[in-house]
């Protein structure tokens, strides 16, 4: 099972980096797309971050043993990062009623995601050692 999801990691990397190039030198996708110069760079990115991803994940040989306190901690800790996430989003909607943001929002909620992702991590550890 373990090769089986390398192999498909590794042909999406593939495809993804495949059409990155095709795009970028036809030309479709020629504008900004996501912070990106262009469809074509983002699908590149996307496809060599997949790869870097499939390849660590492929070179780690320790098996992961997960008990019921393990899987209370996870729950708590995306419970946590789901209300920090809605509170941050409230926040940002109120402060844009006062002031103009100079970011987009794709941006913005690209940073968001990143601050969640952060604030599940930081939970996560926390209560793992408090449990």
């Amino acid at each position: 099972m373990n090769k089986t999801r390398t192999l498909w990691g590794l042909g999406f990397a593939f495809v993804f980096l495949v059409a990155g190039i095709a795009t970028h030198l036809s030309g479709v996708g020629e504008r900004p797309y996501l912070g990106f110069s262009s469809a074509g760079a983002w699908l590149i990115y996307i496809g060599m971050v997949s790869l870097v991803m499939t390849l660590l994940r492929g070179m780690r040989k320790r098996k992961r043993l997960v008990d019921e306190r393990m899987e209370l901690v996870a729950f708590k800790s995306a419970r946590v990062a789901l209300v920090g996430f809605m509170l941050l989003a409230f926040a940002i909607m109120v402060a844009d009623g006062f002031i103009d943001f100079a970011v987009s929002y794709g941006m913005l909620m690209a940073e968001l995601v990143c601050a969640v992702l952060i604030v599940y991590m930081v939970s996560y550890h926390a209560l793992l050692r408090r449990h």
